[in-house]
């Protein structure tokens, strides 16, 4: 039976998260692992403990994952470090992370212990949403790596999604054709800016045409 959180009942997004990593499971090494994106650390905490009350063991690496194994503070708690080393293994208990790319974005490498990424919510930074993509895909990569992103409709989901989707192909295009793409690639962050705040106003006088 499907268990649920206490005071938020069973989202369509968890219900729909744990679905896609009981497909992922079926499957072994790399193709049989996943991590989970989320943005913001209550997500992160709710979701980690409604896998875990649904049968999936799981580690989360975010602000609060300590940086040290030496740090004695947190001597009952795994560090990133050990998360990570752990999870490249094939006996590792977990098969699942989940990670806040703005605190970990950066850090981490996993594109030989995992080919599937899942994003449970978002933010408008191009710049941290294809650092993230980067964690399990590296140039040369011959197996094919899947990314899942949970989108509620008729929310902000839908519009983050879109401006995502076209700031990508964007600066890829712009990467592809520049000599010397840095400061061209400043100037779309800046300006970008105004184009979310319009995308989220047109969003919401369509809502409220309704």
């Amino acid at each position: 039976m499907l268990k649920a959180l206490p005071n938020i009942g069973k989202p369509a997004k968890y219900e729909k998260c744990l679905e896609l990593l009981r497909k992922i499971f079926a499957k072994k090494g790399k193709e049989g692992k996943a991590i989970i994106w989320s943005y913001y650390v209550k997500n992160i905490n709710q979701l980690s403990k409604f896998l875990t009350d649904n049968g999936i063991e799981n580690e989360k690496l975010y602000g609060a994952t300590p940086m040290d194994d030496n740090d004695d503070r947190y001597s009952s708690v795994k560090s990133r470090s050990q998360i990570i080393d752990d999870f490249h293994s094939d006996k590792c208990p977990y098969r699942v992370i989940i990670a806040n790319p703005q605190a970990v974005g950066e850090s981490i490498s996993l594109h030989k212990a995992c080919h599937n990424a899942i994003y449970m919510d978002r933010d408008f930074s191009a710049a941290i949403f294809i650092q993230s993509k980067d964690r399990i895909h590296r140039y040369g990569l011959k197996k094919k790596v899947n990314y899942y992103f949970l989108l509620s409709k008729d929310t902000v989901d839908e519009t983050i999604h879109a401006r995502l989707e076209a700031k990508e192909k964007r600066m890829l295009d712009l990467i592809d054709k520049e000599e010397i793409p840095l400061l061209r690639l400043d100037e779309l962050e800046k300006t970008d800016f105004d184009e979310d705040v319009k995308a989220i106003l047109r969003d919401y006088d369509k809502k409220r045409a309704k």
